[in-house]
């Protein structure tokens, strides 16, 4: 069935390729894994299901699902099998049942953690195969991207893998323009993740009062490469979609790159709201600082409802020196309120660009569910994640609620259509 579905001209946005380039390499090996076997049935299975609507085959589908799990356990529990590209190519085809099913939960997420750790115990060594390198093309996005939601370091920002992540650039031309900016988002979400995580670790020390000057400098020069980096890639997007890239394509590439863009301001946002209004602003990061004649396009109360009420003024970093209480002087109150205005435009400034990438990735996003239906779905989930632990996680501004809400309410038209 397999072979079938990957010759059968179906209309665009419901090949079964589409799930992956590593199935091109499957048929073959049909026969020597069960785990693969019982794993190809039933993402044939529920694919086809998916072709016919009405066909009422959701259970039988659960039913392999169910086997296909259990037969991945067993190989997994042996020594010989478990690391082998035939039991991730297993592990990473049941992940697609759940998206196929419209099943996503927090299960699939774990799922998806799963394969992440699978292909780190296979190591960078095991990607040299033709197969083995699809695989990792195929799961490179979304270890990058469950790293970014769980807020922690992606092992493929190490050294150590990117010889395969470059050598791996998918059964595509290199010369596509689509798979060689996807290879280049991903790459840089691996990095996008390990500056989040840096960000937490700061944010938490500025609560606590055990944050120093250089480890703030340090994670902001991070953020600046990383943001203009950005960036630069959204101009040549938009230059390669008016050069030949399918348009649709183009806004999942899009979408990726703002929300990046939203991910590195929102953690700004949070932690120049919990510094305050202090020197550090021009101290620590130079490119922040606003010229003095330069006006706020909002006020204070304006910004205010944007972000939750802070529970307390945070104090200074630990090797600095407070400004003395009582202190009265002309020069000292021109400070305090340069560094006030200052603070409050480049919130006002984050605050307009966080919201201006929302913009972008919902109005994206609509576009991209036309064309690739499969792909959105995994999309929006993991933007459904993304919001939910950015709210779990205390996440000053609102625009993860926000965006949470849409999302709710764009899954309950797709649920009436």
């Amino acid at each position: 069935m397999l072979i079938w579905l990957l010759e059968e001209d179906l209309e665009s946005g419901t090949k079964i390729h589409t799930l992956g380039l590593y199935l091109l390499h499957v048929p073959s090996r049909i026969g020597h894994n069960k785990a693969l076997d019982d794993a190809t049935d039933c993402i044939c299975s529920t694919y086809l299901s998916l072709l016919q609507p009405g066909s009422r085959r959701s259970q039988l589908d659960r039913h392999k699902y169910v086997v296909a799990l259990q037969s991945l356990r067993q190989c997994l529990m042996d020594e010989k099998q478990a690391l082998s590209s035939n039991v991730l190519a297993a592990a990473v085809l049941l992940s697609w049942y759940e998206i196929l099913a419209e099943n996503l939960d927090n299960g699939w997420l774990e799922h998806i953690r799963g394969c992440a750790k699978l292909i780190q115990a296979r190591g960078p060594s095991r990607c040299d195969t033709a197969f083995g390198g699809a695989l990792l093309d195929a799961e490179e996005s979304f270890v990058s991207v469950e790293a970014l939601i769980s807020c922690n370091p992606s092992f493929l920002d190490s050294p150590a893998w990117q010889t395969p992540l470059e050598k791996n650039r998918s059964a595509h031309d290199n010369d596509d323009l689509y798979f060689a900016s996807l290879k280049a988002i991903n790459r840089r979400v691996s990095r996008l993740a390990t500056i989040c995580c840096d960000f937490s670790r700061i944010i938490q020390c500025v609560k606590q009062n055990t944050h120093t000057l250089s480890d703030i400098r340090a994670v902001l020069d991070r953020y600046d490469v990383l943001r203009g980096e950005v960036q630069d890639h959204l101009v040549q997007i938009n230059l390669d979609s008016n050069n030949g890239m399918n348009k649709g394509l183009g806004c999942i590439l899009i979408s990726k790159q703002f929300l990046a863009l939203l991910k590195l301001d929102a953690h700004l946002f949070h932690l120049l709201y919990l510094l305050g209004p202090t020197p550090l602003l021009e101290d620590v990061y130079p490119s922040l600082q606003i010229a003095s004649t330069s006006t706020c396009t909002k006020n204070e109360d304006e910004i205010s409802r944007q972000i939750k009420p802070s529970p307390s003024q945070v104090p200074f970093p630990t090797g600095t020196t407070p400004p003395a209480k009582g202190l009265n002087t002309k020069s000292s109150k021109d400070m305090h309120f340069r560094n006030v205005l200052a603070h409050s435009i480049i919130l006002d400034h984050l605050h307009t660009s966080i919201s201006h990438s929302a913009t972008a990735i919902r109005e994206n996003t609509l576009v991209f569910k036309k064309v690739d239906p499969f792909g959105a779905r995994r999309m929006t989930f993991f933007l459904h994640m993304f919001c939910q632990e950015s709210v779990k996680r205390g996440c000053i501004h609102t625009v993860w609620k926000e965006m949470g809400a849409w999302l709710e309410s764009l899954n309950r038209e797709d649920s009436l259509a």
